[in-house]
């Protein structure tokens, strides 16, 4: 389209909600953005970048306080208004209290020998320290110790492997009967019918898949396919299938130009920050988190 001069139409498109032709009226020539439209994004860069000098100052802060008084965490923790956590038998790959599983929290305290402080880990949207006590020597532990987490784990693969049955019996069934409503109703299951699904769409309770929904625009009415997996199995089939008309493709077609329209004000944004950045950081107005800007970016993209 980009190639096309004022007043051509592009040849026929094959677009997912259909087929597309296209008309360019005019070319719009690369500019920046004036101050006024950006200030908005730029105070809020300013203000993630403050809120992160202050998120690693503090953090150097706890740093300094538990290399100067290892010894004494608790009165650390409470000078610094944090609490500390006891984890009793913690296992490589295990969880900790209140923060889970984090791998960057399992290698700081791997690489610890007892008695040693690491330094600040992120781990999710919390900061956290770790002392290593001590190492206890590896044993079989008793069954008392072990009871609740084995009954958790046999109960979480058995409903495993009831739901792979399920499915297969309900497969099997569909096959045999070829109507997904008869196979759920002999099997005591529920059938959702969609509201009409265009070829980009997705059913929010499950997810998106590969083959889904983009397989059944092959498909003819009365067709089914399944399982695809998300969350749950999914069995799904197609009732109707309806052909664009002129005014939904059109629509389709304002939507494409739209969308565009926001890549390309999302991509001058982009070189407007990197250039007004430039400028203030030469002329020693402005020193710059990388790690903040760049995640502004992000999220000014994702919003468009």
């Amino acid at each position: 389209m980009f190639t096309l001069q004022p007043g051509q139409i592009s040849n026929v498109m094959k677009e997912p909600y259909g087929l597309d032709i296209m008309k360019v009226n005019q070319h719009e020539p690369s500019h920046m953005r004036p101050l006024a439209e950006v200030q908005i994004e730029i105070l809020q860069a300013l203000k993630n970048d403050k809120a992160d000098r202050a998120e690693q100052a503090a953090s150097d802060q706890l740093d300094a306080a538990v290399r100067k008084h290892p010894k004494d965490l608790d009165a650390v923790a409470a000078d610094m208004h944090m609490v500390v956590l006891d984890a009793p038998g913690y296992e490589h790959g295990g969880a900790l209290p209140m923060l889970g599983a984090s791998p960057a929290a399992d290698e700081a305290i791997m690489a610890l020998k007892p008695g040693e402080v690491s330094s600040v880990v992120t781990v999710g949207q919390n900061k956290a320290i770790f002392k290593l006590v001590e190492v206890l020597p590896s044993r079989i532990p008793e069954m008392a110790e072990v009871r609740d987490r084995l009954e958790k784990d046999y109960k979480s693969a058995k409903a495993i492997d009831l739901a792979r049955e399920r499915t297969q019996q309900f497969a099997d069934k569909l096959k045999a009967l070829g109507d997904l409503h008869k196979a759920a109703k002999e099997m005591k299951l529920e059938v959702k019918t969609t509201a009409d699904l265009p070829a980009t769409g997705r059913i929010e309770e499950f997810g998106q898949s590969a083959d889904f929904p983009s397989k059944a625009l092959s498909m003819k009415p009365g067709e089914f396919a399944g399982p695809v997996e998300g969350r749950g199995s999914l069995f799904y089939q197609v009732d109707e299938i309806k052909i664009a008309t002129p005014d939904e493709v059109a629509k389709g077609r304002d939507a494409m130009r739209q969308q565009l329209l926001e890549e390309k004000r999302a991509a001058f944004f982009a070189l407007y920050m990197d250039q007004l950045r430039a400028r203030m950081t030469k002329d020693g107005k402005l020193s710059t988190n990388e790690v903040a800007l760049n995640r502004l970016k992000a999220s000014f993209s994702n919003q468009q």
